[in-house]
């Protein structure tokens, strides 16, 4: 043993000099980044501030993004953002039960984490996580999109805070449908003077004991809501999927109410919002389920009036088609003359008139925030100027016949998920310096036959969109669902972009 000791001596003697070179070696590159940093401070933090919109860009508060189909369940997720820095991510829904929920226990933290770190959707896929990590980067993508806008409409304003109540705009909104084990659950919101003065379900689950139960949980959750004056409440006891639906709808209605009033901000509306406030521009209100099919509107505004209602979506077959050749020109004349969603049912076709209403006042949601956002500084709307200069001056913007792709904001955004018989489409396009330079489907169907149709299709359909800079694209022969889908995707697009 003694005759170890010296070799053991200069081991020990050997590893200390080893790690006091490791050291000092470490400290040159460390004071070498120092002066580089020192030396580019002089670039301007402007030089951040790409047009894409990057974290600075994007809005404080807390934005939900839209829910993406994966084969094993929808994933969601909801962004908290301060100082124009993505503070917390968090998956609001992801895949459950069997192996999901191990899998998803592992990949969805690492997902957050990875969102902060990167402070955009440029994040990794977890392995072993595929169609959760796909799923969530989508999810991602829309909250960002709905974030950016959120910011650009807000830019210049002395905002600060988290955007609590006294952030949202006056006026009606309703939020996204949120899935529920036993069926949807839909919240709508009325704002006056920043405060919420109504909350209602405007969908809830229905049949059986839901009946019952719901009874109890909605009219509970909606005085909680006046009382919190947000989304901090609590489940209703032995409710607690109607209460969770509840809030992640409250989230998304609440979400948009505050981007209604950033935009707005400043700005003397005054009222509820009424027409004068829409925004000039086709909108598409979301698809609404009815017991036979859906029910989705599409608005067409100008001069901050409704000139036009229709219905993209209804009920077909059977008596469907009988029933709704009479009601919706009525639910469209109705739309027209009320200027709003206060209109009358038309008797005997009770489930699509209450399809109708809901993507009427959707579509006017969106209508209205458009309007906000494009009043700041435009001294009016931008389509009655073109008008009032019979498109000569044409208010700047180079003539009257381009200004839906004019008003394009630029960034990237992604239109709703649109069910057709094979699977959901969904469009994300890119806008650069107002116009569309790329259109890309997320999401086509897949399998089968569908394979080939939409390898066939849907790069075409990208084409002619960036060849036409806007929805009016021609069908692609053999692939008439498809294309549906992906027109009606697109508009969702185009609305969210400001066309």
């Amino acid at each position: 043993m003694r005759k170890s000791h010296p070799v053991r001596r200069a081991v020990l003697a050997t590893a200390a000099t080893v790690s006091g070179i490791v050291l000092l070696l470490t400290l040159k590159p460390g004071s070498d980044q120092g002066s580089a940093d020192a030396a580019g401070s002089a670039v301007p933090p402007a030089a951040a501030q790409s047009p894409q919109g990057g974290a600075q860009a994007i809005a404080n508060g807390t934005v939900t993004g839209d829910a993406a189909d994966t084969q094993y369940g929808a994933v969601q997720v909801r962004l908290t953002v301060s100082g124009g820095k993505i503070t917390k991510a968090e998956a609001v829904q992801s895949p459950k039960g069997g192996q999901s929920d191990q899998i998803n226990a592992n990949a969805v933290p690492k997902l957050n984490q990875a969102v902060i770190a990167a402070q955009g959707a440029e994040i990794d896929a977890v392995s072993g996580a595929t169609y959760t990590s796909t799923g969530y980067k989508k999810s991602l993508q829309s909250a960002l999109d709905k974030a950016k806008a959120a910011g650009a409409a807000g830019s210049g304003d002395d905002q600060g805070g988290a955007g609590g109540a006294q952030a949202l705009g006056d006026g009606t909104v309703t939020g996204d449908a949120a899935q529920t084990e036993y069926g949807a659950v839909q919240v709508r919101l009325t704002v006056s003077g920043g405060k919420i003065t109504k909350a209602e379900a405007v969908q809830s689950p229905k049949g059986g004991q839901s009946d019952q139960i719901n009874a109890n949980a909605v009219p509970k959750l909606n005085q909680a809501v006046i009382a919190a004056q947000g989304a901090e409440i609590d489940a209703v006891s032995g409710a607690t999927y109607t209460s969770t639906g509840y809030k992640k709808s409250l989230q998304s209605a609440l979400d948009k109410a505050k981007a209604a009033g950033a935009a707005g901000s400043g700005d003397d509306q005054g009222g509820a919002g009424g027409a004068q406030a829409l925004g000039d521009g086709t909108v598409t209100g979301d698809a609404a389920q009815t017991e036979y099919g859906a029910v989705q509107v599409r608005l067409t505004v100008s001069g901050g009036k409704i000139t036009k209602a229709e219905a993209v979506q209804s009920p077909k077959g059977g008596q469907s088609d009988q029933i709704n050749a009479n009601a919706v020109p009525k639910l469209n004349q109705a739309a027209v003359t009320a200027q709003g969603a206060e209109i009358d049912a038309v008797s005997g076709a009770t489930y699509t008139s209450t399809g109708y209403k809901k993507s009427l006042q959707s579509a006017l949601d969106k209508a209205k925030a458009a309007g906000a956002a494009g009043a700041a500084g435009s001294g009016g709307g931008s389509a009655a100027d073109a008008s009032a200069g019979d498109g000569s001056a044409g208010s700047g913007q180079g003539g009257g016949g381009g200004n839906a792709r004019a008003a394009l904001e630029d960034g990237t955004v992604t239109g709703d998920a649109v069910q057709t018989e094979y699977g959901a489409v969904q469009v994300r396009i890119t806008v650069e310096g107002g116009k569309i330079t790329k259109a890309e489907a997320v999401q086509a169907p897949k399998g089968g036959q569908s394979d080939r149709v939409t390898n066939q299709s849907v790069p075409r359909l990208n084409q002619a969109v960036v060849k036409t800079g806007g929805a009016d694209v021609d069908a692609v022969s053999g692939a008439t669902y498809t294309s549906a889908g992906y027109k009606k995707s697109l508009q969702s697009a185009l609305d969210q972009a400001g066309g």
